[in-house]
């Protein structure tokens, strides 16, 4: 399996986000608020 598979859970307070690296099997985890102004923006 190549590239990366990406997980979005959008609640009422939080985004939780997470990244997943078959090759390497690294996980990435993020939880942002969901209420920014624009969710595409990096904290």
């Amino acid at each position: 399996m190549t590239g990366l598979v990406a997980g979005v859970d959008v609640g009422g307070t939080f985004t939780d986000l997470v990244i997943f690296d078959p090759a390497s099997g690294a996980v990435r985890l993020a939880k942002v608020p969901t209420t920014l102004p624009n969710q595409s923006v990096e904290c």
